[in-house]
């Protein structure tokens, strides 16, 4: 079964590589349907994972507790008037991570396996940015039109001048976020199993070539949410592997401390400003005294959200009959653009997605997160891949839609899933 897995899994990442030529040949065609049969490889995996569930009758809390989110969010947005479709919309962005949960934790699929896709992915998402960047590709900025909506093939924009190079996937970010991916689960991978010092040379020099090509590709997307992320990740990375290498207890204690300090400090970051913004009466003229070139290359967008963006989206929850949960599943984000669009709100805030998702049901995750990360002990190696989940969460979470990232929600169905494999 694991093979089997392995190659379902490998046919939608497939699938996933080459969305925006997939797409756009598919509505050429007349068949652009035939673009979300992809979710069927997903669902497959996921039947199977929850038959083996109900066999065994066994199911880690932390999914069981996303699940009963997802329930409550699903009533309470029936409740609220949401449309079926729009909820239901709103449950197939789950499929990634529950699909990748299930084929590490249930099927075994390990970690060669990921090797594997670092190996041979990296490269052709970065091919496809590199022929964006020379060429103006087919697929570029392309629509069709499905079930009376118009769904763009490929998202193409420019950002004071500059070109959002997506390649063969459907946006910039996509591209951004699915080569940070990669990095991450083969790093926190690297690290779990101590085996890259065991590695022979030539994995390792082209390991490494792999992983310059992923920063020039990330570099190659203008996505400043990567760019920050990524450039903490590998500083979590050297703190992780610096105490993996030491042995003396008074060392080891030190860099845990800092560890923690460096946790809460991305979770702030990504939990204090959409809300303070929101609460606090701040004028954009105080940003003055930055130049007003380096504003909008480096702030723009970050600024757009705190005046804009993260204010709006917490005015949903004046709509919401019952906002003390929310507005329900499909409250906010992308199932808006197709059903709910003149209240479209992108959220570009994992916890303003959650408050407005699963309403003051926030506050005990939140609690976990900040409890998590106090008692995060690194002396259970195990933990490491609890920590690329949060850590992802609170870096990449702080400026997008976590949740509605495929390539986020498969990292994240990854490391959980080898985190509780190797509970057992």
């Amino acid at each position: 079964m694991k093979n089997k897995v392995r190659v379902i899994l490998s046919l939608w990442l497939f699938t996933y590589m080459f969305e925006s030529p997939l797409r756009y040949y598919l509505g050429l065609l007349g068949y652009p349907q035939l673009i979300y049969l992809n979710k069927i490889l997903l669902l497959i995996i996921i039947a199977s994972g929850t038959i083996n569930i109900l066999n065994s009758l066994k199911l880690n809390k932390a999914i069981f507790f996303i699940i009963i989110l997802m329930v409550i969010g699903l009533i309470v947005g029936l409740i609220n008037g949401l449309a079926l479709k729009q909820i239901l919309f709103s449950i197939n962005i789950f499929l990634p991570f529950f699909a990748f949960y299930f084929a590490v934790n249930y099927y075994g699929v390990n970690k060669e396996y990921f090797e594997f896709l670092y190996r041979f992915s990296i490269p052709i998402i970065v091919l496809g940015l590199v022929l964006d960047k020379l060429y103006i590709l087919p697929w570029q900025n392309s629509v069709y039109e499905i079930a009376g909506h118009v769904v763009q093939a490929n998202r193409y924009w420019t950002m004071n001048g500059v070109e959002r190079l997506a390649g063969f996937q459907r946006s910039s970010f996509s591209s951004a976020y699915l080569l940070s991916a990669l990095i991450i689960i083969r790093f926190i991978i690297y690290t779990y199993y101590q085996e890259l010092s065991k590695q022979n040379v030539l994995k390792k020099i082209y390991d490494f070539i792999v992983l310059i090509l992923g920063g020039y590709g990330i570099y190659l997307t203008t996505s400043k949410t990567a760019y920050f992320s990524i450039i903490m990740f590998f500083i979590l990375y050297v703190m992780l592997k610096v105490f993996y290498s030491i042995s003396f207890k008074q060392g080891r204690v030190f860099i845990q401390i800092f560890f923690k300090f460096f946790m809460m400090f991305l979770l702030f970051y990504g939990l204090i400003p959409p809300f303070y913004t929101s609460i606090v009466n701040t004028n954009l003229s105080s940003t003055h005294s930055i130049s007003i070139d380096l504003l909008n290359l480096v702030f723009s967008s970050y600024l757009d959200r705190v005046f804009n963006t993260w204010p709006n989206a917490l005015n949903l929850l004046n709509d919401s009959y019952f906002s003390i949960f929310g507005r329900g599943l499909g409250g906010i984000g992308t199932p808006q653009m197709y059903f709910e669009l003149d209240k479209y709100n992108p959220a570009d805030n994992f916890f303003i997605y959650i408050l407005i998702t699963c309403g003051y049901l926030i506050i005990p995750i939140i609690i976990y997160f900040v409890m998590k990360t106090l008692f995060l002990d690194l002396e259970k190696r195990k933990s490491i891949f609890l920590v690329g989940v949060m850590f992802s969460i609170f870096s990449f979470g702080a400026t997008m839609n976590f949740v509605e990232s495929a390539e986020l929600l498969m990292l994240s169905g990854v490391l959980l899933g080898l985190y509780f494999k190797e509970s057992h």
